[in-house]
């Protein structure tokens, strides 16, 4: 099987690194093409211009794009051809709700809709604090083996032995420490409101606005929305098809919660 991994933090971001040491003990062939330097909340933008070259991370191949995204999904089809699965992250950030901005969605999306893959998975990580100032390529895989790595392969393997629950684009959050079980969710409705404490500051003297973040709102509530699940400690799946809709075979997946270490001693 082929599949293409891209992202919205760069080709050297930790989380594209941990899901690429993950992917090549999974799959025949992974290629690696993803933005050159942070592209985040570009959502699925596609410029269509930019410059592209060959670097390596972790002893793989990686193609960098100097644009967005969607931009790294559309030249990777051009490159390489067509894929079976096209993987988006580890995203450093949840991607809760509809995620009308992430790249992370946008760049699988973008595949998707391009037929570059056949299906998409994206996957994000609530990272601890401490990992946002550190460079990514500096940082030892071996201190992330125990998790994430372990249960992200855990979870690709539970999906790929359950053909993707039959969702075309499946969207994967994970806790900042391990979870038990992976939950089945719809996105929750209004998370930008919600879950995401930002707030955006406005200098009425100077005329700029810069949007200014904070640790996501901890929530309780419904189980079957991906954010409180997510709050709850549960790692989430929300399936989708191509579109971003669900059906309602998808629905009646919503609530089943799965052990991700049951068969595990």
């Amino acid at each position: 099987m082929r599949v293409l991994l891209t992202n919205d933090d760069g080709y050297q971001a930790l989380g594209l690194r941990i899901l690429a040491s993950v992917l090549k003990e999974l799959f025949d062939e992974v290629v690696i093409v993803a933005p050159e330097d942070q592209r985040s909340s570009t959502g699925g933008s596609f410029p269509g211009n930019g410059k592209w070259g060959l670097a390596e991370i972790d002893g793989l191949e990686a193609t960098w794009v100097s644009g967005t995204p969607a931009d790294a999904a559309e030249l990777a089809g051009e490159l390489y051809g067509d894929f079976d699965l096209v993987f988006s992250g580890i995203n450093m950030g949840s991607n809760v709700g509809s995620v009308p901005a992430s790249g992370t969605i946008g760049a699988a999306n973008h595949a998707l809709e391009k037929s570059i893959a056949k299906r998409g998975l994206a996957l994000s990580w609530r990272v601890p604090e401490e990992l946002w100032d550190k460079e990514a390529a500096d940082v030892s895989l071996k201190d992330y083996e125990d998790y994430p790595r372990k249960t992200v392969k855990r979870i690709l393997e539970l999906t790929l032995e359950n053909d993707l629950w039959g969702g075309e684009l499946l969207n994967f959050n994970i806790p900042q420490k391990q979870p038990d079980k992976l939950l089945i969710c719809e996105p929750a409705p209004r998370a930008y409101k919600k879950y995401y404490a930002y707030t955006l500051e406005v200098d009425h003297d100077n005329n700029t606005y810069q949007k200014i973040g904070a640790d996501p709102r901890p929530l309780t509530g419904d189980l079957h929305y991906d954010a409180n699940a997510l709050s709850q400690g549960f790692a989430t799946v929300v399936p989708w098809l191509s579109n971003r809709f669900v059906n309602q075979d998808l629905l009646s997946l919503i609530g089943i919660e799965i052990d991700l270490w049951e068969e595990k001693s």
